[in-house]
């Protein structure tokens, strides 16, 4: 989910999205996520490169406490991950075609598909210019007769300031961490899905000058560091 990333905006930024306050923030940096009114619903579909299908749904409600007056500044936020593909060929190696050689038969058994989905559930909190946010996921995934299931969680800050100037109008910054997940299988190996650490800044530039840029320019850079790549491996 990390690398495959979530929206056309985020995309189009190369995923350089810790420091940016949105309603796809929950991919990114849970501290800053934020519906564009009172609720977002959003949905994405995309075939990847090798045909798996690749679905994400997002749900985004931001509100406010009495103590804060009137600002939304609470969000809570639910994602549904689904990565699929079908006609995965099964197959099994049969016994030598010349004995001794270790040159083996490879039988077809049929096909199979495989799946990884994933539900993320988040909620931060806007003090002043600074956020702060949690996230939990939970992870499922099947393949043949194999199911696995796991689940991990992650935090962020995040800080945004408009500045009121047209050519410097505002900036940010991000940093988010999500922790190992740990995919328990049915046969009794367990997997990892990749750590993430982030970290971001950006620069809005140019907010208003001209018809054409009503909200600006957004000029932004991460660095990503990830842990141990998924890796399926159960025998």
């Amino acid at each position: 989910v990390d690398e495959l990333g979530i929206s056309g905006a985020s995309g189009a930024m190369g995923n350089a999205f810790t420091s940016i306050e949105s309603p796809y923030s929950i991919v990114y940096n849970p501290s800053l996520i934020r519906a564009d009114r009172t609720i977002s619903f959003t949905y994405m579909h995309d075939i990847l490169q090798y045909g798996a299908d690749y679905d994400v749904a997002t749900s985004v409600f931001s509100f406010g406490l009495p103590i804060d007056r009137g600002a939304k500044n609470n969000s809570i936020a639910v994602a549904y991950y689904l990565l699929s593909d079908e006609g995965i060929p099964v197959t099994e190696a049969g016994n030598d075609t010349i004995g001794g050689t270790h040159f083996v038969n490879i039988i077809y058994k049929g096909e199979t598909s495989y799946m990884l989905s994933q539900v993320d559930f988040s909620a931060n909190r806007r003090i002043a210019d600074f956020s702060i946010g949690f996230l939990f996921d939970y992870v499922y995934s099947s393949m043949y007769d194999l199911k696995g299931k796991g689940y991990s969680f992650g935090g962020g800050i995040g800080y945004n300031r408009e500045t009121g100037n047209k050519i410097v109008s505002g900036f940010g910054a991000g940093i988010s961490y999500r922790n190992f997940s740990y995919l328990k299988w049915n046969n009794g190996v367990t997997d990892t899905l990749d750590c993430n650490f982030r970290t971001g800044v950006n620069v809005k530039v140019l907010k208003g000058v001209a018809n054409a840029l009503d909200d600006g320019i957004i000029l932004s850079f991460d660095i990503v560091q990830t842990g141990s790549l998924a890796r399926f491996s159960p025998h």
